[in-house]
């Protein structure tokens, strides 16, 4: 009985430390996806920003060449 029991805490013991690193894993799984979230997030903003410059840059070219004729 008492080698059951021995076994029985041995495994608890195995799958707690598991458990706390699964929980470690996690967390930082979450952090690095709220730091890619974020940087995706700058990257889409600085993308709109772009396409607005060269919109506007294409639409005074325009008027210039529109000028010129």
């Amino acid at each position: 009985m008492d080698g059951l029991l021995r076994k029985l805490e041995s495994r608890v013991s195995v799958l707690k430390q598991r458990c706390e690193q699964l929980s470690h894993i996690n967390t930082e799984l979450k952090q690095s996806q709220a730091i890619w979230l974020r940087e995706r997030s700058t990257l889409l903003n600085q993308h709109k920003m772009a396409i607005s410059h060269i919109e506007n840059m294409l639409s005074r070219l325009k008027i210039l060449e529109e000028n010129l004729t």
